[in-house]
């Protein structure tokens, strides 16, 4: 299965997106993920800006299985701090957000682009790296972060969970 992920977080992003890339290294053993991007809150007006990426993995353990993906994720964001029984929460901060954008059983069933303004640019970086033939819109320039001594969040790059 390829999976391909939102991630985002405007409380103490830089820390949190570390955090959540580290338990998502528990599905994959190789991450690619797209520029990190600041953007500002979209739903609710809040002084903190967001950090977000796309993410993409291949699992096979994982076929048929995202609705149990999903409450992991539910489960990495409240042990960050978010209160996932809030019914509010959509229009507060975030420690953390992580949401199944596709779980695909194959690359060119690719179908039905996020609305979010800053997610699909995030994602049409990711579809070329991956090699299909697209054109990338224009970002602002990305935020430099590092996990295991690697540092990514400037463009597209692969990060493993070891560096090699």
């Amino acid at each position: 299965m390829h999976y391909f992920l939102s991630i985002g977080s405007n409380i103490e992003p830089e820390k949190n997106f570390i955090l959540i890339i580290d338990q998502l290294f528990q599905f994959s053993e190789r991450l690619l993920i797209s520029k990190v991007i600041l953007t500002e809150p979209e739903g609710f007006i809040s002084k903190n800006y967001f950090l977000n990426a796309c993410i993409y993995f291949e699992s096979d353990e994982l076929k048929e299985k995202e609705i149990e993906l999903k409450e992991y994720f539910n489960h990495i964001e409240t042990q960050l701090g978010r209160n996932r029984n809030d019914p509010n929460r959509a229009k507060k901060d975030h420690p953390a957000d992580i949401d199944i954008i596709w779980g695909l059983e194959k690359l060119n069933d690719i179908q039905n682009f996020p609305t979010e303004s800053y997610i699909k640019p995030l994602l049409l970086e990711l579809l070329a790296y991956l090699g299909y033939p697209i054109e990338i819109l224009a970002l602002e320039n990305g935020i430099c972060l590092e996990i295991n001594h690697q540092k990514f969040g400037l463009n597209a790059i692969w990060i493993t969970k070891e560096k090699l």
